[in-house]
């Protein structure tokens, strides 16, 4: 569970830092609409393929283990 618990920190990190860079200069000239499609279409999806297999490793895995 602390590795579950680990790793949807770093995934929320990972979409904290991205949507600072939204500023950075290749994504400037993007719209609202863009920048709104660009979370939609990459990171939603990588987030929860990112969940799921948490959850799959979570499942199989015996839990005996000291995590």
């Amino acid at each position: 569970m602390r590795v579950f618990a680990s790793n949807l920190a770093g995934l929320l990190g990972l979409l904290l830092v991205v949507s600072f860079s939204a500023d950075i200069a290749p994504l400037r000239p993007l719209k609202t609409e863009q920048t709104f499609g660009l979370w939609l279409v990459v990171l939603v999806p990588l987030a929860i393929v990112l969940l799921v297999t948490q959850l799959i490793l979570w499942w199989r895995l015996p839990r005996t283990r000291p995590w």
